[in-house]
């Protein structure tokens, strides 16, 4: 009676702390598996779209009619292309009663991004298909510089309004000249790089039979879309054969979700395993002084009832270490997960329920009860294959 009263109390010391560990693999679930939602399901606000950068590959290249196909591609609600001439350009200006002419760097950008820049009046230059005409954004900096610069050489300056639709301006590309018309300014441009409308540049190298190829196609989804079907709608982009990169944000975003995910579960199921180890431990040294009782018991033929004890005293504490990790569970799981949500709600992403953080509380729980009672049950079933059998039993 007495070595049973001493397991209990040691029972019990063990179940609240094997109650607690087990909350806090719960605690653990429920993070896991909020990174597990935005990895797997993702945000479903309508205000969110996706960005993918798809590239030529050795098989395909990036033209005109990739542009269509991927315009065509279910969930794509614009293909933005990009084009930076390899070729050397020079922009010539011949006003007010001077001439010079520079090397200039072209980058090619989408219409509808240009036209967002350009002021009012010039905006429809980014749409017209002239190709004897290429609207351009002057970075901010060349104003300053050009106003810097005009005093010492006699030339008027001007204020920005001025430089709009500046007679005068031009752009050579293999000895052929085109009128380029400023219609906005670029504030995060420096030096001599001017944007204009890539499609129109890669019309005017086509023309030139220069074979031109778009550097890369910026794809924005529709709004709405969850992760799911942005995957869908990467995998038919893939499928018509051209390389596919997600934008660096999303990456980001994948990795760090990824991180936690993994961090976390290493962390809980190795603090699990430990202590597991250590319940182990403790229930088998502590059988020890009953040893030589129970080889008394089997060498007079007395009838052992320690196993079926003990078992009952295991089942017992098991169920009070579920009850220790359910509280711990529902009065931690639920509030750490509720501030989660709440807290990634206010950016407008979708968030997981709370009825799954419950369902992991339980789960926690009986878990916790499984695992508990098959330590024990696996330590005195050990315990009693390695007690040694008497000798006077070997004898007869």
């Amino acid at each position: 009676m007495k070595f049973f009263l001493h397991l209990s109390f040691r029972l019990l010391g063990w179940s609240f702390i094997f109650g607690f560990i087990i909350g806090i693999f719960g605690v653990s679930l429920s993070l896991m598996q909020i990174a597990d939602f935005y990895l797997e399901e993702g945000t479903e606000n309508v205000a969110n779209t996706y960005t993918f950068n798809v590239k030529p590959t050795s098989t395909k290249s990036l033209t005109e009619t990739s542009i269509v196909e991927l315009q065509n591609v279910e969930g794509v609600a614009f293909a933005d292309p990009y084009f930076t001439p390899a070729i050397e350009t020079i922009g010539a200006i011949n006003y007010f009663g001077f001439n010079a002419s520079y090397p200039l760097q072209i980058q090619g950008i989408p219409s509808r991004l240009g036209r967002e820049q350009a002021v009012a009046t010039h905006r429809s230059e980014w749409e017209s298909a002239d190709l004897n005409r290429i609207p351009v954004l002057l970075p901010q900096q060349a104003v300053t510089l050009y106003n810097n610069l005009a005093p010492q050489r006699s030339w008027p300056t001007l204020d920005e309004k001025a430089f709009l639709g500046l007679p005068g301006t031009s752009i050579l590309i293999q000895e052929n000249s085109y009128q380029a018309i400023i219609s906005g300014f670029d504030a995060e441009e420096f030096g001599m790089t001017i944007k204009a409308p890539a499609q129109k540049l890669y019309a005017i190298f086509a023309d030139l039979d220069l074979s031109p190829s778009y550097d890369y196609i910026n794809i924005e989804t529709v709004a709405g879309l969850n992760r799911q079907q942005a995957r869908n709608t990467a995998k038919s982009i893939t499928d018509l054969g051209y390389s596919l990169a997600k934008s660096n944000e999303e990456d980001f975003q994948q990795s760090l979700f990824k991180r936690i995910k993994y961090t976390i579960g290493i962390f809980a199921i190795s603090i699990l395993i430990a202590f597991i180890i250590l319940l182990f431990y403790d229930m088998y040294h502590l059988l020890k002084p009953i040893q030589m009782r129970i080889s008394h018991y089997r060498l007079w033929g007395i009838k052992d009832t320690t196993f079926i004890r003990a078992m009952f005293l295991f089942g017992m504490f098991a169920i009070c270490s579920g009850i220790i990790s359910w509280i711990i569970c529902f009065f931690a799981v639920i509030p750490v997960q509720e501030y989660i949500t709440s807290t990634i709600s206010r950016f407008g992403f979708n968030v997981p329920s709370l009825r799954e953080s419950a369902r992991v509380a339980l789960e926690a729980g009986v878990l916790g009860i499984v695992l508990f009672f098959l330590t024990n049950t696996i330590t005195i079933v050990t315990f009693y294959r390695k007690i040694p059998p008497s000798y006077y039993i070997k004898k007869f």
